[in-house]
């Protein structure tokens, strides 16, 4: 390698071990961390044959004004070409010429399955610095996996997911994507529908995770244009919609209704406790998706069920009347619960019995206490639950959370107990009873007696705050068994 020029780098470099002081290759960690602010420290160290290296690309305030180390930076990156998997963090103090560097070093690892490109500073990511990156990334058609995390990047437009689109048109061998970004507020519905026909193509595609927080300008019609018809080998699709308020059913009903469309799915995680509520309407076309997915093992659903009453639940109980679901896992969690009364949760509890298959099951309903309605879950629908967990034999993992419903008692603690006994493959729990005013130390003593006799636990979750109806001497006592 020929000198280069003297660089001004900071007073103190960052310290890189040597080669010799690394671990044998099979007692590494699967990422390892450096921090090439220091590019330079970088070039020094030859590290091969590993699976995943991690580069956080900023530049210390001491250098910002300097000559910057573009040209080192892109060799650097591309000095490795055994490198399987890479992770960038990209700041803001990083400009145009520094990403096309590093694009250049990127073209150089033909061995590269995936990488992930994390935005987390407010002016990191523009959509100029997108267009340089995303015409690097183009040439990179052999990789597998790719993610982006953008956070608050308010300088980015449609344009910026237009440019997307078109890099992701070329990778025609991925089959992971993953796109997660806050507050996207120049973000509209014609900018999601591009990002989702560039997923459309993508036939080799196993898992599309996409979280979008906070766009606020986007509408049922971004959920329109989503297709998976060519996907013929999708298997895992995860959505979550955060504090997006101009959402309604309608796009629950789009969304779903595409998913059906995918013969292989397995794996389904819908997100809709940001906006303004659900109502029957979208819960029964959610449940419809469920029962139209015959292959579907993992579900998991979070919804804002502000507008749902008992018959919303009903239709889940007659959907799956005559024909026993096969799901290995199921994770309910309903927020706004303020409509739904001890029948509605008793038709669920039905539905759970049925799953004979059950493995994994997390529910969680949490009563809105900023409402007129009294809250009306009562021990009935614990009683329920616990009845309906007798059949479950298959059951590992196990997590009941009741928050802020004021008439469970200390006699509902002990029949869901009692209930529990019977599962003798479970190896995790969990007990959430927040803000559940009417348990006692009684009720805790329950709690502290089982999980005491359960010698095969491998994970105990518990959250008994808020509690008033235990006093101090009970809340010691139960503390002190777990130290036993």
């Amino acid at each position: 390698m020929k000198n280069k020029k003297a660089l001004n780098l900071p007073a103190e470099p960052l310290k890189t071990p040597s080669p010799s002081k690394l671990l044998p290759y099979h007692k590494r960690k699967s990422i390892i961390d450096f921090h090439a602010s220091n590019p330079k420290s970088l070039l020094h160290v030859k590290i091969r044959r590993l699976y995943a290296i991690k580069w956080n690309l900023s530049v210390p305030d001491r250098m910002i004004g300097q000559r910057r180390p573009s040209r080192t930076l892109g060799q650097s990156v591309g000095f490795d070409k055994s490198i399987k998997k890479l992770i960038l963090y990209l700041s803001s103090e990083l400009i145009e010429v520094d990403i096309l560097y590093l694009v250049n070093g990127l073209k150089k690892i033909k061995a590269l399955e995936g990488i992930s490109l994390v935005f987390a500073d407010h002016y990191a990511m523009t959509d100029t610095r997108l267009s340089h990156l995303m015409k690097g990334l183009k040439r990179l058609c052999w990789i597998k996996n790719i993610s982006f995390f953008f956070a608050y990047s308010h300088k980015i437009t449609d344009v910026g997911l237009t440019l997307i689109n078109r890099s992701l048109k070329n990778m025609t061998f991925l089959k992971v994507i993953s796109l997660t970004s806050f507050i996207l507020s120049q973000v509209t519905d014609n900018g999601v529908k591009r990002l989702y026909g560039s997923l459309s193509r993508l036939t080799r595609l196993k898992s599309i995770t996409l979280h979008l927080i906070s766009f606020k300008k986007i509408t049922d019609r971004s959920l329109a244009s989503f297709s998976v018809d060519r996907l013929v080998s999708l298997k895992e699709v995860k959505f979550s919609f955060g504090f997006v308020n101009r959402l309604s059913d309608r796009g629950v009903d789009f969304l779903t209704q595409a998913l059906i469309r995918a013969p292989n799915l397995q794996k389904v995680s819908l997100d809709y406790r940001g906006y303004q509520g659900l109502s029957n309407f979208g819960l029964l076309s959610f449940w419809k998706m469920m029962k139209n997915l015959s292959g579907l093992e993992e579900i998991s659903f979070f919804a804002n069920c502000r507008w749902v009453t008992n018959s919303g639940f009903a239709e889940l109980n007659n959907i799956f009347e005559y024909s026993p679901p096969s799901f290995k896992k199921i994770h309910f969690e309903f927020d706004h619960f303020c409509g739904v009364t001890d029948s509605g949760l008793a038709f669920l509890c039905q539905f759970f019995e049925r799953s004979v298959s059950l493995q994994d099951l997390f529910v969680e309903p949490e009563f809105y206490q900023n409402t007129d309605r009294p809250p009306s879950i009562t021990d009935k629908s614990l009683f329920c639950l616990g009845e309906a967990l007798k059949r479950l034999n298959s059951l590992q993992s196990l997590h009941i959370a009741f928050k802020n419903f004021h008439q469970i008692t200390d006699m509902a603690v002990e029949k869901l107990i009692d209930c529990m006994k019977k599962l003798i493959n479970l190896k995790r729990i969990g007990l959430d009873f927040t803000a559940c005013k009417k348990i006692t130390d009684k009720g805790l003593s329950y709690i502290s007696q089982f999980l005491k006799s359960q010698t095969s636990l491998e994970r105990i979750f518990l959250d008994v705050s808020q509690i008033a109806g235990a006093t101090e001497e009970g809340m010691d006592n139960f503390r002190k068994r777990f130290k036993t």
